[in-house]
């Protein structure tokens, strides 16, 4: 926590470890990208295109679930709990609507959701 900042706990939500932090976040201040690295300006354009790059397969992925792709569906599940855009409640709603996943993605989506579980226990300590 960075204290007597008007937003204290902000590094920390958005997956923070040091100062400084740079991350990429769309309107709704959901992180597209977190720059790691060197900071220079093609090392930032890189961390920029990464975020576009992200954004864009969000995009897309929703398009599709719009349609009643149901591949796309669980795809875009598992990039939202990659990116920590949901929350541990909305998760695990989704996942019991997600009905059933290939083994290798239902593993994949377990060890995220294992992720989450720790990260929203942190969060309310």
């Amino acid at each position: 926590m960075v204290q007597d900042e008007p937003y204290p706990g902000l590094l920390l939500e958005k997956r923070g470890a040091s100062l400084p932090h740079v991350a990429i976040l769309d309107g709704e201040g959901k992180i597209h990208a977190i720059h790691q690295g060197e900071t220079t300006v093609e090392a930032y354009r890189e961390t920029l295109g990464r975020a576009e790059r992200v954004q864009q397969k969000l995009a897309d992925l929703r398009a599709r679930v719009e349609d009643e792709d149901a591949a796309a569906r669980l795809e875009l599940l598992e990039a939202e709990l990659m990116l920590s855009h949901l929350t541990l409640a909305d998760a695990v709603v989704r996942i019991a609507r997600a009905g059933k996943m290939p083994a290798d993605q239902a593993k994949r989506i377990q060890g995220l959701m294992s992720q989450l579980r720790v990260s929203d226990l942190g969060n309310r300590l």
